[in-house]
């Protein structure tokens, strides 16, 4: 099974999904109070090495180097460009040929290259990630990375033995070129500190267990909460404004509101809808959920979950991440939680 990024927008954003990275992350919304308690995962070997694709493919003199290109790279020729579904390997060749000759795909390339220098960054965060995935599940491989540049035609990707990540769609928003399709409340997440909490929020789905019988707003918003706090414990240092996907401003927000955003579900009894048309209106991608208030971002129930997991994680100090991941019950997450939040003063 694989996943893209960009087409999972409504799956995990809805859930779903580094200049200097460090600084990034630390400088967009930090956890304010970090709550969980995580192994000691030093002893775990991990090795992480991201291949970067885009230097062979858009330095390639000729079809001849493409091909060997392809040849050598039978993992993701097979699993990414699909070289079998096409008649011949001389369609693929020439296909990617005339993309690495593409003046405006060669400027990306060379911005791509300034950008992203080296991605040691981005490494070290997969090898953290990686180590408490597979503390709790020994029988993970983590897959290999790859980068491209795709012709914005791909963001993240991700198979069980692979995750391509589409450098293109993360240059900033200094880039001189940048994904036409998404409008800003969604294009500001297109930046180099959401690379890799965006593939492990794709990831935490291979993990996550729902009751697909309850079609209830509440099992939906637990299913994101979860897949939010699997990031948060595998990614420490990740900001929670970055694996939710809101800006500071935003996060601040509704930090500030928890109160009232909560009373609004208890009020209009929205915790138990299943009407498909209203569980939108609080599940996905919207710029404003104006039925609470004009500056309360969307995906409200999703962050909304994500509270309850953690309240719900904080009363169950002996339970693991594997045991939260394998809770297919939303009621009893919620029951347990007893969430109650109040406004900030």
């Amino acid at each position: 099974m694989s996943f893209s990024y960009n087409n999972q927008l409504t799956f995990i954003y809805r859930l779903l999904i580094l200049f200097p990275l460090c600084l990034l992350l630390f400088s967009c919304g930090n956890n304010a109070d970090d709550a969980i308690d995580r192994p000691d995962v030093s002893d775990i070997e991990v090795e992480v090495s991201i291949h970067r694709l885009e230097q062979p493919l858009f330095e390639a003199k000729s079809r001849d180097e493409i091909k060997a290109f392809l040849e050598e790279n039978e993992l993701f020729a097979q699993n990414f460009l699909r070289i079998n579904e096409y008649p011949n390997d001389s369609v693929i060749v020439d296909q990617l040929w005339q993309l690495s000759q593409d003046p405006h795909l060669d400027t990306v390339y060379r911005e791509s290259q300034q950008i992203f220098p080296d991605l040691k960054a981005w490494e070290e965060q997969f090898e953290t990630a990686f180590k408490y995935i597979k503390f709790y599940y020994p029988e993970f491989q983590p897959p290999v990375i790859y980068t491209v540049v795709s012709g914005f035609s791909t963001d993240l990707f991700m198979t069980e033995d692979m995750i391509v990540i589409g450098l293109d769609y993360f240059l900033g928003p200094t880039a001189t070129y940048r994904p036409q399709e998404l409008p800003q409340y969604i294009l500001h997440r297109y930046a180099p500190e959401y690379v890799v909490p965006g593939a492990m929020l794709l990831l935490s789905s291979r993990f996550n267990q729902t009751d697909l019988r309850d079609k209830s707003m509440l099992a939906e918003m637990i299913y994101y909460g979860k897949s939010y706090y699997f990031v948060d414990f595998v990614l420490p240092s990740a900001a929670d404004s970055v694996i939710l996907g809101y800006t500071t401003e935003e996060l601040q927000g509704v930090n500030q509101n928890k109160g009232t955003i909560w009373n609004h579900f208890l009020k209009n009894e929205l915790l138990f809808e299943t009407n498909h048309v209203l569980k939108k209106k609080y599940l996905e991608e919207r710029p404003k959920t104006l039925e609470i208030g004009d500056k309360a971002p969307g995906r409200i129930g999703n962050w909304l979950g994500w509270q309850i997991v953690r309240a719900f994680m904080e009363k169950k100090d002996d339970l693991s991440l594997r045991q939260l991941m394998e809770l297919p019950d939303a009621r009893y997450i919620f029951n347990e939680a007893k969430y109650r939040p109040e406004n900030e003063r």
